[in-house]
Parts: C-alpha cells; structure tokens; sequence
C-alpha cells in the first residue's frame, strides 16, 4: 500500500474518532459525589465552581470552595485544574492546594454503558498543610486513625470525592485516608486533607432511559506505596424536564470503620450550557458527618 494511502487512511480513521468524540459527549460533570464517564467535546470547555459545608456531629463545621475547568483534547480525553480554599470552625478562608485532572471517557458499542477513568494529583498548600498539622483537635463523629502522613479532596472537606473533587458538578477526583487533618480536624478514609496525593476513579454510567442515567466509581487515593485507601460511590439521577433533575447518591469508604454518606439534591438547567445545583446529606455510621450541604453552577463552552 503506498505510503499516501496509509497517511489518507489514518486521517479518516482520526477525523472519525474525533467525530464519535464530538457525538457522544455530553459535558459531564452532573452529580456531586459522582464522576459520571463524559468528558467536553473536542476544543470546548467545561468550568464550574463547588461549594461544601460540613457539619460533625460534635458540631465542628468545615467550608470549602472549589473553582475549575475542563478543556476537552479528543479521542474522549479531557484536561482541567480546579484551586480549593476552605476554613474551618469560622477561620478566614486560606488556600488549600490546586489539583491538575486527566478523565477519559467512551461509550460502549451497542450498549447502554459507558465506561470513563479519571487521574488527579492534589498539591497541598505548604502553609496550609503547616497549619493544619499544628492544629489536629477532633475528628467528624467519631475517633480519627493516624497511619500515614498528618496536615491539613484535597482541602478541608472533601465527601464531595470527584474533593480534589473532580466532580465539578460531583466531586473533586479523590479524599483521603488516615493520618491527615485540616484546621483541626481530622479525617479518615477516602476524604483525605492538607497533604499531596494521587486519586483516581474507574467509572460506570448505566444510560437506563434518555431521562434516567444510574453511575458508579472505584475510588483509589494515595499518598505513596504505602498508602492507599479504597472507596466507592454510587448515584442515580433523573431528569424531569429540560430544566429540572434530581438525583440520590452515596459516597463511602471500603472498611469497617470509615466515612458513609448519603445525599440528595436538585438540578436547575435554565439553558442547555448553564446549571445551578443544591443537594442535602448526612452520615451513615459513627465516624460520618451529621450534615452536608453542597451547591454549585456549571457552564460549558
């Protein structure tokens, strides 16, 4: 075959992919503990902004803000970063860290199913980590294990995975786990605060109807080889109109004494590329928060 040929097979081949890219992708990014597996189309972007408060059940309070972006590259990737400043117990907002993200995304030939990966890495503030480590004091309902490093997703407060979250609409790409702390609070588990960490989500997304989609993650979080702690969450979201959805989701740690949550909220869409989102949770089990409340917009372009 001539070398012509091959090069003029290879640009169809690459210009069909950047087109089933193009088509299948939707915007991603539409749960708040969840990652649901599409990325932006090729050259558009995805920015978005969180917010949480938590609530312990010995009344400790934890407030965090997440601003972010994703660009999509094509062939169902994507790459974004998203900046976190949180306070604790009525301190002055400090910075926390930013987080550089990598999500891939596909559908499966005729099926309902898509599949997705995302890939973050936490860089903790120094000073903040500094502060947090001067300032351990209790932890969310329950006694808090230290087996690793100690500081202070991803920031204070991160049930919002997906924290780091990567869920610009869900959570920030990871937690934590042990050893670490954030104003004097510490935490257990996948929700991991004030130290440098790699996350990353295997996902599921079940389209059940145009209205209904059903989404699963694998959670994994690191600090080093030694280090590392596994979660999941789960969520169901459906939409009642162009403008209006409402989802139930869960987000948990994969041992017996680790963080469970459970939220419910709502999606207000006034037009197809703006959302505003508000959603409710509470703990499962003794080392869990008593109360969350995230909110947040998302804009795609």
């Amino acid at each position: 075959m001539k070398p012509d040929r091959i090069l003029t097979m290879f640009h169809r081949a690459a210009i069909a992919l950047l087109l089933i890219q193009t088509s299948y992708a939707h915007h991603g990014q539409d749960f708040f503990v969840n990652l649901d597996a599409r990325v932006p189309a090729y050259g558009k972007v995805t920015a978005f902004t969180s917010s949480t408060y938590v609530r312990g059940d010995s009344g400790d309070e934890e407030t965090s803000l997440e601003p972010g972006f994703l660009i999509g590259t094509g062939f169902g990737t994507s790459f974004g970063l998203t900046a976190e400043w949180s306070n604790s117990d009525g301190s002055p907002f400090n910075f926390s860290g930013i987080t550089p993200i990598f999500q891939w995304a596909i559908a499966v030939p005729d099926s309902p199913f898509r599949l997705g990966l995302s890939a973050a890495y936490h860089i903790a503030d120094s000073s903040a980590a500094a502060s947090s480590t001067a300032n351990i004091g209790h932890s969310h309902g329950g006694a808090a294990s230290f087996s690793g490093s100690t500081g202070a997703n991803n920031a204070p407060l991160s049930f919002n995975p997906d924290a780091g979250t990567f869920n610009p609409d869900a959570p920030a790409p990871g937690g934590g786990h042990g050893g670490h702390a954030h104003s004097s609070h510490a935490h257990g588990g996948i929700h991991r605060h004030g130290e440098d960490f790699f996350a990353t989500r295997l996902i599921l997304e079940w389209v059940a109807n145009p209205s209904t989609r059903l989404v699963g993650n694998l959670i994994v979080v690191s600090g080093g080889w030694s280090d590392i702690d596994f979660g999941y969450s789960v969520g169901l979201r459906h939409d009642f109109s162009p403008k209006w959805a409402v989802g139930l989701e869960a987000i948990g740690d994969l041992d017996s004494g680790g963080e469970h949550e459970v939220v419910g909220g709502a999606w207000f869409s006034p037009r197809h590329d703006f959302n505003l989102r508000l959603g409710l949770g509470t703990g499962i089990g003794p080392n869990s928060p008593e109360l969350s409340i995230y909110s947040g917009l998302t804009w795609r372009f």
